[in-house]
């Protein structure tokens, strides 16, 4: 019943209130469609990271692997006791070490790469969570939009006040106010008015 009442007086102040400016909802469902919009942006863009990464890898990868044929072979160096690699049959080698050192060398870049990686989505998560401390607890809005409406009911009796119309409704309306809205603004506003129409 209590729902029902308030629901009334909704109405009704709704319905003694010039057109206002748009309501502040349509506003935030557009700021967070745009959020959500710049969010997917960046999943997409984070997610394609490694495969750029990748490409790039295989790309480099491609560009200083073997020339020819493509065939490897294993050849035995004449002096060091050293095993070389062959690459093609154009006679250049590489020996073991040099492979290692290469070896070490892109594990070194994987490993920085990882950590970029990283760095990266901590970053993110860092982002989503002051997005989401901005955005507050969610119930700031209905705060707002219930210190409206007592406003508005406020409004009204001081309409029917000033129209000098029975002060008995512009009571009953004060009234109600500070009863269904007890912790807002508008209830301290009632309270006064209050005090004003039984003097």
């Amino acid at each position: 019943m209590r729902d029902d009442e308030i629901q009334n007086l909704l109405r009704r102040a709704e319905a003694d209130i010039e057109p206002a400016m748009p309501a502040p909802r349509d506003l935030c469902r557009r700021v967070r469609e745009l959020d959500r919009r710049r969010r997917n942006r960046v999943r997409v863009l984070t997610a394609s990271l490694p495969a750029v990464l990748l490409a790039a890898g295989l790309a480099t990868w491609a560009w200083r692997g073997p020339r020819e044929n493509g065939d490897l072979r294993v050849a035995g160096d004449r002096g060091a006791g050293v095993a070389q690699l062959a690459v093609g049959g154009g006679g250049d080698t590489v020996s073991l070490e040099e492979i290692e050192r290469l070896a070490a060398e892109a594990d070194f870049h994987l490993l920085v790469a990882r950590r970029m990686i990283a760095a990266f989505e901590h970053e993110r998560a860092m982002e989503q969570v002051r997005r989401e401390l901005a955005l507050g607890d969610g119930l700031d809005e209905v705060r707002r939009e219930l210190d409206v409406v007592a406003y508005r009911m406020i409004c009204r009796a001081d309409r029917m006040r000033e129209a000098m119309q029975p002060s008995e409704e512009a009571v009953a309306l004060y009234r109600q106010v500070i009863e269904l809205f007890p912790t807002t603004h508008s209830a301290e506003l009632a309270r006064e008015r209050l005090a004003q129409a039984m003097n």
